[in-house]
């Protein structure tokens, strides 16, 4: 079996916009890929798990895996459907980066770990909305769903 029809079996791959040159890059060669995860807990959880599996199969496969923890994002905290996200404080976001990535490098100790927080915390708020907010169309946005139910239920962004 080939590394792409394992990851098609699997289920990690759904929709491809070219199967052919997926299938060249995946399964004859290498290339580098990136995986993200989210700070918000202290440590890695079972939900992490699927990540964690398509780390080691690509890796495995003689593909360049590219961890990013995303310390600056962890500081923005996990929107909930439900509720109010639960916003860290930069140690607590940081700290658990930290940990995150130890616990990580035991699965994969040939990746490149990055932390957002390394090049996000030197933007400037003028130059990002200068730069990228115009870039931002509000319609689209408050087309989501995800959008409508936090307007509906009154949670905040």
């Amino acid at each position: 079996m080939t590394l792409y029809e394992e990851l098609k079996w699997r289920g990690f791959i759904k929709d491809v916009s070219n199967e052919e040159k997926a299938m060249a890059l995946l399964n004859e060669g290498s290339t580098s890929f990136y995986c993200g995860f989210d700070p918000t807990g202290l440590s890695l959880t079972v939900g992490h798990l699927v990540q964690i599996v398509r780390i080691m199969l690509l890796a495995q496969h003689g593909h360049k895996p590219v961890v990013l923890v995303g310390g600056a994002t962890g500081l923005i905290g996990d929107p909930r459907q439900t509720s109010e996200r639960k916003l860290l404080t930069l140690e607590e976001s940081l700290a658990n980066a930290e940990r995150i990535k130890t616990q990580l490098s035991h699965f994969q100790k040939d990746a490149i770990f990055v932390n957002n927080y390394d090049w996000i915390s030197k933007i400037d708020m003028i130059s990002f909305l200068r730069d990228f907010g115009k870039s931002f169309n509000i319609n689209y946005m408050l087309a989501k769903e995800t959008v409508q139910a936090r307007l509906e239920t009154g949670i905040s962004f």
